[in-house]
């Protein structure tokens, strides 16, 4: 969710990933992930698309899940994520702030998650949840 310039689909496609499913609302960041997964020759059977996670509505769930988002958004879609994601699967969250990081382990403790770690770069902040 949130493909974004579609870095995170490009690395999943070196790391061999099986499927990539990139989806944003924003028209230019999906010209822009089409025009990326073509300059670095992405092979992976994939699909861009606009919209958002009612773009995943029959999807089984995967292995690894990336949501590039503001809080607000993740918190609301958070309960789709985690269905979204296999047990023991991972769950990224990123495109957070440092005052967005309560809230976020406050929503991911409310379901149950417990395993995660947070990453600092500077004011950004990423979820890795290890799904259970």
């Amino acid at each position: 969710m949130g493909c974004g310039s579609g870095i995170l689909s490009v690395l999943a496609d070196q790391m061999g990933a099986a499927y990539i499913k990139a989806v944003d609302y924003d028209l230019a960041a999906v010209a822009n992930c089409r025009e990326n997964f073509e300059i670095n020759g992405v092979r992976t059977p994939h699909e861009i698309l606009v919209g958002s996670i009612e773009k995943c509505g029959r999807d089984e769930p995967y292995h690894c899940v990336c949501a590039n988002i503001i809080r607000t958004t993740i918190i609301t879609m958070l309960d789709r994520l985690l269905h979204l994601t296999l047990p023991d699967g991972i769950l990224v969250l990123s495109g957070l702030l440092e005052k967005d990081e309560s809230p976020i382990a406050d929503a991911l403790r409310g379901y149950g998650q417990t395993s995660f770690q947070t990453y600092r770069d500077e004011e950004w902040l990423t979820f890795t949840v290890e799904k259970k």
